[in-house]
Order: structure tokens, then sequence, then C-alpha cells
């Protein structure tokens, strides 16, 4: 379904993403993205919550950027719930826009989308190695794809909680240092995944919470429906191949706990 890209394009790619970095954050390339005679880029984003970033991205930022590149930029900026459906959309049709942010890298759409590695050669070179957290959400160690690019400028939180300048005292959220190791429920330390992300869009945890809020389910009722969909979603991505089938959930971002 999915076209390779050339190696005339791939440079190109490679060069607009490692540039739209400093201002898309999270974005994939997909696969189908060919080549075209006069250079043009295309853009998915989500319309920012911050109104004057959207007017600075568009009208400064990639204005000076495509002048600078000889290319024709072009941006659709849709709601945020919308970037699913969207993404969806054009993978079925196989063509759309060459760089699509989203507010966290969908592990689902691998197949569709290039290797990354480049991109994140390309800004390490530049600006330096990227944080942790950002490389553990974009690459899956079971297929060694990296399979988009992540935000490499994610606040140190165990610094940030003991030197917080707007909290008083400063160290107030003191507590919170260790989050980061035990949350793993949402992924980190571990690397995202499929399941991961499927359970997040499908609203699974926010329902399981949402009927026992209601009174519709007693809470271990709810937390025994949850894990059964979760359950189901991990053997789905791992009959898939896209999940390590030797490594017990909790390993790979999942706790069931």
């Amino acid at each position: 379904m999915a076209r390779k890209i050339n190696e005339s394009r791939r440079r190109f790619l490679k060069q607009s993403g490692t540039a739209a970095a400093a201002g898309l954050g999270s974005f994939l390339i997909p696969r189908f993205a060919k080549a075209e005679k006069k250079k043009r880029l295309r853009i998915l984003q989500w319309n920012h919550f911050v109104p004057q970033f959207d007017r600075w991205f568009k009208d400064d930022f990639i204005r000076k950027w495509g002048d600078e590149h000889d290319t024709e930029v072009i941006i659709d900026t849709v709601g945020m719930t919308s970037l699913k459906g969207g993404a969806e959309a054009e993978v079925k049709a196989g063509k759309g826009h060459d760089l699509l942010m989203f507010l966290r890298p969908p592990p689902m759409y691998e197949d569709y989308v290039i290797d990354h590695r480049e991109v994140y050669e390309e800004c390490e070179r530049r600006y330096g190695a990227p944080s942790d957290i950002a490389l553990k959400s974009t690459y899956n160690p079971k297929t060694k794809k990296i399979f988009g690019f992540s935000d490499s400028y994610v606040p140190d939180l165990k610094t940030l909680v003991h030197h917080d300048a707007i909290a008083t005292p400063s160290d107030k959220y003191a507590m919170l240092a260790d989050v980061p190791d035990w949350a793993t429920a949402v992924g980190y330390p571990g690397y995202a995944n499929a399941v991961i992300d499927e359970t997040f869009s499908s609203w699974v945890i926010s329902s399981m919470f949402a009927e026992a809020a209601r009174g519709r389910m007693k809470p271990e009722d709810a937390v025994k429906t949850a894990h059964g969909k979760v359950l189901d979603i991990y053997g789905k991505w791992q009959q898939r191949g896209k999940i390590q089938a030797n490594k017990p959930a909790r390993e790979q971002g999942y706790d069931a706990r």
C-alpha cells in the first residue's frame, strides 16, 4: 500500500523534519510521501492552545524557512480530536501530508511511516543528544524502528520539583520526584508501543474511572473490565509482531496493578 520514497525526497524530508522540529514537536513522516518537481512541504498539525504560536509558526518561522529553502510550505490545522481520524483517512488513501503532528507519536502507524533515525541523527549532530524519554517514545525495540520524532526538550522532573520557581516553598512538590520510577502505566521508563497508544485512544482508562464514579460498576469490577480490554489489545499487537512476545507486559510499559 505504501510506496518507498526515493533518496532525493528522503533527503528533503530529513532536512524539512529537522528544521520543523523546532516548531512542531512530535511528528511522523509517512512513507507515501513522494517526489515532486517543485519543492512542496505539506504539514498537518493541531490548532495550538496558544493562538499566537500558530500565527508565529505560519507567518514568521515557516515563511522564512520556505524562502531560505525555496520551498512552498502548506500548513493545515485541525482540532486536536480530529487528528486521529485525519491520519487514518490518509493511511487508507495512501496519500496526504508529509509531516503529521500529534500530541504523542502513535506507534500504531509504524508500518506506514519512514524510519526517523536519520532525523534524530541530524538533530543530534546539530543540537545534541535527545532526552531519554523522547527516544523511548518513538522507538520500537522489537522491530528496531524509530517510527516518529518526539519533543526532546521535556524538563527533568526530579530537578524541577525540587527547585520550582513558582511553588511556595520551592520544593513543595518534591514528593513527586520518583513518579517516573513507578508510573509505568503511561509507558516511560519503558518504550512507547501500540498497546499504550490504543489503550489511551480508545478511552479504556477514562471509561474505567467514569463507570466507577457514576456508580454503574463497582470499582473492582471497573478495573477488572478495563484489565480485560487492555489484555485483548496487548494480545492483538503481540500477534502482529509489534511488541516483544518474550517480555512481560510490565516491562513494555503496561502495569495492570
